[in-house]
């Protein structure tokens, strides 16, 4: 009998085993993760939002596109608008583009030395709260190990993440994390996510009850590897339904794609001319 007892423990610790070995590579990607978060400040990149707003039918209504020019201006990022519904911009709207440029860039350039600044710590407080929310992850959600893929080519773990029983959000961004289950794809060989699935499990309140994100909406993100040395968003697709204030009902989908990625020179103060080969 002492075999089958044998047997039967291991059999039993077996899900436990994977839990915790599931739970240390999305450790890890959460760690390179951060890297790349703190490199990503160093790259200019191009970035196109197509968003489709559809009936209760799911009929396309409406279609609007941007792209924007995503550049350094003085240690931050600031979005240009190049092109709109996949068209230049009119000679108006590109001075008025301008106009906008330059009063943020003399802005700027007056606060450069004062790293006290209202503005440059309003825009640190955003990264680090961004980062903490991310930080929650770990907490959040138990982990498990359902497959493996090979994504462009290259293995890839498959983690499934479900909402952990008794977590307590430490804030009421992290709350959202109690309503959401998803997948993540981590590559094998540099522990980086390369893919995330997740869905919305039960309605999100956003704000004073301004918006609502409803059950059944969700979110798909991939990355990719940029000048050998960070990975980089390539593509975000989400679709949501919920409701804008009290009256309008949201029903759209979103699809962004990342290009272009540029290394910004650091003795350069507003723009990057350094291309990626």
């Amino acid at each position: 009998m002492k075999p089958a007892i044998l047997i039967c423990a291991f059999l039993l610790a077996l899900p436990a085993a994977a839990d915790d070995a599931a739970r240390d590579i999305v450790r890890k990607a959460l760690d390179r993760d951060n890297l790349d978060f703190q490199r990503a400040r160093d790259y200019t990149y191009r970035q196109q939002q197509i968003t489709r707003e559809t009936d209760a039918k799911g009929a396309v209504t409406s279609t609007k596109s941007r792209t924007h020019e995503v550049v350094i201006l003085y240690g931050r990022p600031f979005s240009r608008l190049v092109e709109k519904d996949g068209k230049p911009l009119s000679d108006a709207d590109r001075r008025k583009e301008q106009e906008r440029e330059d009063k943020e860039i003399a802005a700027r350039k007056r606060e450069q030395e004062d790293a006290a600044s209202k503005e440059h710590r309003n825009f640190e407080k955003r990264r680090a709260e961004s980062r903490k929310f991310v930080g929650e992850i770990l907490d959040a959600f138990d982990f498990r190990l359902v497959g493996e893929e090979a994504p462009a080519g290259r293995p890839a773990w498959i983690i499934e993440g479900v909402p952990r029983p008794g977590y307590k959000p430490r804030d009421a961004s992290s709350r959202i994390l109690t309503k959401l289950r998803g997948r993540l794809w981590i590559d094998k060989e540099a522990y980086e996510w390369i893919r995330i699935e997740s869905e919305v499990t039960g309605d999100i309140s956003i704000g004073l009850v301004l918006a609502k994100v409803s059950k059944g909406s969700w979110i798909h993100a991939e990355k990719r590897r940029v000048n050998g040395e960070v990975w980089l968003p390539s593509r975000v697709n989400l679709a949501l339904d919920g409701r804008l204030a009290v009256f309008k009902k949201l029903r759209t989908t979103v699809e962004i794609t990342y290009s272009d990625y540029r290394k910004f020179q650091a003795d350069s103060k507003v723009v990057a001319t350094q291309a990626i080969p």
